[in-house]
């Protein structure tokens, strides 16, 4: 987290993670346990990416690993 090329962190996992990539003095978003980030580009088909998106989150009930 604190390596000079790194200009945001996006954290995820329990409150520890979360709150180490807040007080690392660099911007940061904390998404977390369970909640997977989700980078959709220009070059992206966005109507299959979002099903794609909604088919990871619904699938299995919703059920995540993270409890």
């Amino acid at each position: 987290m604190h390596h000079p090329d790194i200009n945001l962190i996006l954290a995820t996992g329990g409150p520890g993670m979360v709150k180490a990539a807040y007080s690392s003095g660099k911007p940061a978003i904390g998404v977390g346990a369970g909640n997977t980030p989700v980078v959709i580009d220009e070059t992206a088909d966005i109507k299959r990416a979002v099903a794609s998106v909604l088919m990871s989150k619904t699938f299995d009930n919703g059920v995540i690993c993270a409890f």
